[in-house]
């Protein structure tokens, strides 16, 4: 049965689908990326891509795959898999009801983190054939990272991580099985609903706050940025899972915690951790901003307490104010 799944669509060509489209094809899927018509001729020529697990290994050329920009070129039902690669802003029903015109049957694989993500993609495609996974790799450009090295996509995945999926067995299977054959650890789970929103609820407010901190490891180590930021993970998770695993989320958001935590990620990651932070989340700053908005309209109807994600929202809100007004070539309309 796993070898009818060989023909795997990948929505995005970014860190995320470079990564993951590296591991199918090494895994012996045939992988296509869709992507918008300007990058089309850039990726002909092959991507240079580089695990950093493997310590003795060194940027390789990546060229097992095909391009499109079109879904529309391709023939129909000729996908078994499809993959949204993609940030949580991208996937608007208008696109996801476009893909799935043409994708038929095909298994929909959404790694989003958003908080309504997954409720688009069942109101959209059959229960049946979503499988829902979770990003646990570190993916960059290592000459933005690290300026003065190569222009590779680098990609890491931290100790004792695996990626996870969740979704009907048969689908799972194949999918974390040639994974595993192209050398990334995947893995089937349950309740993935419950990993992601404790993940974001912490990853959320924190890396906003480190944005207020001029993406500054340090100041947000500080005792007052800490404390703000971790009653704001805590409001974020109470908000999306009430009730649950409370002595766990206290434990886990605890300044004392968190500051050990941040200080450690400094000293373990093969990259310049800093400066990955802010490449990366001030790319997908708009996926940032409409979480925390989620966080505080759910907490609006439910009446839960959200003071701590406000002030660090209304702060980045001051921010871009003061941006805009320090920018001639800014407008503004009311």
């Amino acid at each position: 049965m796993a070898e009818v799944q060989d023909n795997i669509l990948l929505i995005g060509a970014g860190a995320v689908g470079q990564a993951y489209g590296y591991h199918l094809a090494e895994g012996g899927a045939q992988v296509t990326f869709l992507v918008k018509e300007k990058y089309v001729s850039e990726l002909t020529k092959g991507l240079t891509v580089r695990c950093l697990n493997d310590r003795h290994s060194e940027p390789v050329t990546f060229r097992n795959y095909s391009v499109t920009a079109s879904i529309r070129s391709q023939p129909p039902g000729g996908f078994q898999q499809v993959w949204f690669c993609i940030d949580s802003t991208a996937t608007t029903d208008h696109f996801l009801e476009h893909i799935s015109a043409h994708v038929g049957d095909a298994t929909i694989v959404s790694l989003q983190p958003g908080i309504h993500d997954f409720t688009r993609f069942k109101q959209v495609f059959d229960q049946a054939q979503l499988v829902r996974g979770m990003i646990t790799l570190v993916s960059f450009e290592q000459s933005v990272v690290n300026p003065g090295t190569s222009k590779a996509m680098c990609w890491w995945f931290p100790p004792f991580s695996r990626a996870p999926f969740e979704g009907n067995d048969d689908l799972v299977d194949l999918i974390t099985s040639r994974l595993r054959r192209g050398r990334m650890p995947a893995t089937q789970v349950h309740d993935l609903e419950f990993k992601l929103r404790l993940g974001s609820g912490i990853l959320m407010p924190m890396v906003a706050m480190l944005e207020l901190c001029d993406w500054q490891l340090s100041k947000l180590r500080r005792t007052s940025n800490l404390v703000v930021a971790a009653r704001a993970a805590r409001q974020a998770i109470a908000i999306t899972l009430p009730g649950r695993a409370r002595i766990r989320v206290r434990f886990l958001t605890a300044p004392l915690v968190l500051l050990p935590v941040l200080f450690l990620a400094q000293t373990v990651t093969p990259f310049h951790l800093q400066n990955l932070l802010r490449v990366h989340f001030s790319k997908v700053r708009r996926q940032t901003l409409s979480m925390l908005d989620q966080y505080i309209e759910m907490a609006v109807t439910k009446e839960t307490e959200m003071d701590s994600i406000e002030t660090i929202r209304n702060g980045l809100r001051r921010r871009d104010v003061e941006n805009n007004a320090n920018d001639p070539s800014s407008t503004c309309e009311t």
